[in-house]
């Protein structure tokens, strides 16, 4: 990740609107926000006029009221960077879904429109005070800049030219400045307002990360030599080491008394730093937490993981504990209310409970005193068997606001059960009930009330009723494919059925393959359900759940095993007639069955893939890698579980791929093995 640092404002009257009870605190650090789930990996919080904060979360570009309210500005099938937002809340981001990539806006109402596109590649966008955009177009060598207008017009403004523009900043005055690393050591040019292009600094420096403080002073990182030092140079191109020693300078930002701000990543975790207008370093800021300051020199663009309101409070991100944290400078005030609704779960359901607010937020028994449940914006609660409720507050700066309830109702779940014949020849005929929409596990109509089956198989039944509760009924069903007995008479008598040495046998009895099975028969196949899913990763098994949830299922089949979890690319799949959606992009596939070992012992299973995988075997997950990803060699990802020979276990892989590449591998090693992966599909079975 790469970082630097833009200074905007909030606005004091609008804070006031939502807080109350204003405290003086001094260099004191507070949790201004937590989040998890959805978000991951945050960066860029940048505010607009009214103290709204805006951040990169992957995927996805989010909001954060001073309420603590977060909603998703924009989200699709690519990563957001370059992440601008002018006053009036419009976003400006590069999209990179399609090639070549384009430059979009956001408006707050949620508009979005096309701002640059054609032959280019958008790197480095700023914004003037004036509304312009400005960004490296990397599409061809030399580089150019260009200049995007508030009415949508394109220009160019350096073209041609042999340069190599890195870093894009502008002056109060509206200049842009950039660092040139077309030759060595690199310089730092000046675009005038009028068009004039000229050296401004030049020298044995290799700079990077600038920034001005409002006399119009310029700070950059010289990594040249080591240590990396920072360097000031006045408004009349005079260079000055404003900062040398032991220290590893990344994400330099200042505030508007012309303190300046840097993270020193020379020991870990990295320290948020501060260096007085008198020249005088701080000690550590930010003890106990981990400022996210990672960047890339060669880079057109920072990540901006730090920033100041209008009173001088430094806000920075801390991935490692999922929080934005606040070094309060100026006056504190009492949060508001956290922001919850009353919600529902299913009986025997587990549900996550969701607060939003600023500050820590903590969960109480009790309106008032009471037992702390747990802190943090998630209560995780499951399996939920009754109603309850639960009191939740905010903690920001010491101060706390009102507690406010929550109430968790629990749902009825629907009866299910199976009516019809579960024996018969070439097919059976299977009717569920007990709710208002079905789902089986396999036949011919997985989604009718009423379903068709050609193959033998233990088939479940998944019933839901109006509030979309769930309870499953299952049917063991028997479909004769031989049908004929010792006297070559057709019969649906399966103990009558012929063993390989032609007689009657109740236990043995020969598959569709010619090969004996036993009493627990395996036929080395896998049952598959198919899903569509917009864009989106599985970070952990709930995520997954989600992606493969019934209302995203479309197919359902039975292939070999051997092909269900052991493909690197979405047309094995459909070479063997599976239809698999959206051309091979944002989709999950879930292969299920039984696994019956054929020793007892410690098994080593490994699950690769594209993007998240994980397998379960009897309901406990044995091995996953969640996450946007490509595929990994056999043997990075592996998990180990005691099974007893002969006992039929329950087999379930998944895999879910949002863009790029695909697959999904699923190998083990037996206990009687000490090394090498295998998989023999003579202990899978999709019944």
């Amino acid at each position: 990740m790469k970082s630097s640092v833009i200074i905007l404002t909030r606005c004091i009257a609008i804070c006031i609107a939502f807080f109350y009870h204003v405290e003086l605190r001094s260099q004191s650090l507070v949790t201004y926000y937590s989040y998890s789930g959805s978000i991951n990996n945050l960066s860029d919080i940048v505010f607009d006029a009214v103290g709204n904060i805006y951040a990169n979360a992957g995927d996805k570009i989010v909001k954060i009221t001073p309420q603590g309210v977060l909603t998703t500005v924009v989200t699709g099938n690519f990563w957001y960077r370059n992440l601008v937002v002018k006053n009036d809340g419009t976003v400006y981001y590069m999209d990179d879904s399609n090639w070549p990539f384009v430059v979009k806006k956001v408006t707050a109402d949620g508009t979005i429109s096309v701002v640059a596109s054609g032959d280019i590649y958008p790197q480095g966008l700023v914004l003037d005070t004036n509304g312009n955009l400005y960004f490296v177009d990397q599409m061809n060598w030399p580089y150019r800049i260009i200049k995007v207008t508030p009415d949508g017009t394109n220009m160019i403004l350096i073209e041609g030219q042999d340069i190599a523009p890195y870093n894009l900043t502008i002056d109060a005055s509206g200049n842009i400045f950039f660092v040139d690393t077309y030759n060595w050591p690199s310089q730092i040019k000046k675009l005038a307002t009028d068009g004039t292009l000229s050296t401004f600094v030049s020298g044995n420096y290799q700079p990077g990360n600038l920034t001005f403080d409002n006399a119009g002073n310029m700070f950059f990182i010289d990594e040249y030599n080591w240590p990396q030092e920072i360097k000031k140079v006045t408004g009349d191109g005079t260079v000055s080491t404003y900062l040398a020693g032991n220290y590893s300078p990344t994400c330099l930002s200042v505030d508007n008394n012309g303190n300046l701000y840097f993270t020193d990543q020379n020991n870990w975790p990295g320290q948020l730093l501060k260096i007085s207008t008198d020249g005088t370093v701080s000690n550590n800021l930010s003890a106990g937490y981990y400022p996210e300051s990672n960047y890339n020199l060669w880079s057109s663009y920072y990540s901006k993981n730090i920033n100041f309101d209008s009173h001088g409070n430094v806000f920075f991100i801390d991935n490692n504990n999922s929080k934005i944290i606040e070094l309060l400078n100026g006056p504190c005030f009492t949060p508001a209310t956290p922001i919850v609704r009353d919600t529902s779960v299913c009986t025997a359901s587990s549900i996550t409970l969701t607060a939003s607010a600023i500050g820590d937020v903590d969960w109480y028994d009790a309106p008032f005193g009471g037992n702390l449940i747990q802190s943090g914006p998630n209560l995780f609660l499951g399996p939920v068997t009754t109603n309850s409720t639960y009191y939740v507050e905010a903690n920001y700066c010491n101060l706390t606001s009102p507690r406010v309830v929550i109430n968790l109702t629990t749902l009825a779940l629907p009866t299910a059960s199976i009516t019809g014949t579960t024996t018969g020849n070439d097919y059976v005929t299977l009717t569920a009930q007990g709710g208002a929409t079905y789902l089986w596990s396999g036949g011919v109509d997985v989604t009718a009330a009423t379903n068709v089956f050609t193959k033998s198989g233990n088939y479940s039944a998944t019933v839901y009723n109006a509030e979309g509760c769930t309870n499953v009924a299952s049917a063991l069903v028997v479909v004769n494919r031989m049908g004929v007995n010792r006297y070559g008479s057709i019969t649906s008598n399966t103990a009558e059925q012929q063993d390989k040495n032609g007689k009657n046998g109740a236990d043995t009895k020969v598959s569709k393959h010619g090969k004996i099975s036993s009493t627990s028969p395996v036929d080395n196949m896998l049952n598959y359900t198919m899903y569509a899913n917009n864009s989106a990763y599985a970070y952990n098994a709930n995520d997954l759940d989600n992606l493969t949830s019934p209302a995203y299922q479309t197919s359902s089949g039975i292939d070999m095993a051997n092909l269900l979890i052991n493909w690197t690319n979405y047309g094995q799949l459909t070479a063997a007639g599976i239809a698999v959606p959206n051309g091979g992009e944002r989709f999950s596939l879930v292969a299920s069955g039984y696994f019956i070992p054929s020793e007892s012992g410690m098994y080593t299973f490994s699950s690769e893939g594209d993007d998240a995988v994980d397998l379960f075997i009897e309901g406990i997950n044995v091995v996953n890698h969640y996450g946007p990803h490509g595929t990994n060699a056999i043997g990075s990802h592996t998990g180990t579980i005691p099974l007893q020979a002969g006992v039929k276990y329950t087999f379930r892989a998944r895999m879910q791929e949002n863009g790029g590449g695909e697959g999904l591998l699923v190998y083990w090693r037996k206990p009687s093995e000490t090394s090498g992966w295998n998989i023999d599909e003579n202990e899978l079975s999709s019944y």
